[in-house]
């Protein structure tokens, strides 16, 4: 019987531990904000996005932040909403909720390879769907703004890899835009868009300087002896020019320097940027040293395996956090010259 009894009693304990440990945690996560999938119609037909908005009541048009994932990728991976594949740009869920944003994932359309990816300027990459994104992203953003759900002043763009690519020329293309952040991606060798960027648009672009895919250097986007995926321009050669664009020298930018968080982590992250601090600046280029095919991130971890095929993720900032300290005080009347 007593046996009975302590077998019992340990079992209320674990339980109440694990009570515990289950309220703690949740306590301790930062909050989320509401998340729901929506269709809408373009020119191109039928499109669908995830929106992630503030679950508190706002009577004023909110910041707009439209998030591209990359090639193969979907809008609920890249918010990280899919278990089995984080996301560093999962951290607009929670920005979305603690900065009173909204945020808009948008669905890619299937290419040649039947994976979800983005019409963006390399006409070289076959596999591109061929469809007018720029039209299908306006569209998006007339609909929130007519409802009065997104502030037309403060519209922003963040793009992964081929979103990345498909960010520039939303910036390129999209008058709408006050800024955009373009991680791993560059903008194309043989371009369909216009060459010269628009001087209103801010520019924060984020690569590895080791990045296996888009190289820093230029050149053709693939790994190793894979099919070519178009070329595109080195890295040094895309902030030059958009910083040409804002009548700015790239020679003359200020160097910052980031260590990484984490002691193991052999990536370091140089920030080029104008004027008094890398977010006020109209254009900032962040080189990750050593630093992969990948948004740098503290919270937000891939695994190893994947490491390995994509390089190192470096823990030097979180991309998400740092876009939004860099997007938060652009706006399109104060960007415009």
């Amino acid at each position: 019987m007593e046996k009975g009894f302590l077998h019992r009693r340990g079992l209320f304990f674990a339980c109440l531990l694990a009570w515990v440990c289950t309220w703690a945690c949740t306590w301790a996560l930062p909050a989320a904000a509401d998340t729901r999938e929506l269709t809408f119609s373009t020119p191109n037909g039928w499109r669908s996005a995830v929106l992630a908005e503030a679950a508190t009541p706002r009577k004023t048009p909110r910041p707009l932040v439209l998030v591209l994932h990359g090639h193969g990728g979907s809008a609920g991976q890249a918010l990280g909403l899919k278990r089995l594949s984080p996301s560093p740009l999962a951290g607009w869920v929670e920005l979305a909720q603690k900065e009173d944003l909204l945020v808009a994932a948008i669905d890619g359309a299937k290419g040649a390879d039947d994976e979800q990816g983005w019409n963006d300027c390399r006409k070289d990459a076959v596999n591109n769907p061929r469809t007018d994104d720029v039209v299908v992203v306006r569209a998006l953003v007339k609909k929130l703004v007519s409802e009065g759900k997104a502030d037309p002043e403060r519209i922003y763009a963040i793009g992964m890899s081929n979103g990345g690519m498909m960010a520039f020329r939303l910036a390129l293309q999209m008058p709408e835009l006050a800024a955009f952040a373009s991680v791993s991606g560059s903008m194309a060798a043989d371009s369909l868009c216009p060459e010269t960027p628009p001087p209103h648009v801010a520019a924060l672009i984020i690569n590895g300087d080791a990045d296996p895919l888009v190289p820093w250097r230029g050149g053709q986007v693939k790994f190793g002896r894979s099919s070519a995926r178009g070329g595109v321009m080195p890295l040094p050669t895309v902030f030059s020019t958009w910083a040409a664009a804002k009548q700015l020298d790239a020679r003359q930018a200020q160097v910052k320097e980031m260590p990484p968080q984490f002691r193991n982590d052999m990536t370091r992250a140089k920030v080029f940027y104008f004027g008094s601090s890398p977010d006020a600046s109209p254009v900032t280029l962040v080189e990750v040293e050593n630093g992969g095919h990948v948004e740098p991130s503290l919270e937000h971890r891939y695994r190893s395996m994947y490491l390995r095929v994509v390089g190192l993720q470096s823990s030097a900032f979180e991309t998400s956090d740092y876009a939004w300290a860099f997007f938060r005080n652009k706006t399109l009347k104060k960007s415009a010259p």
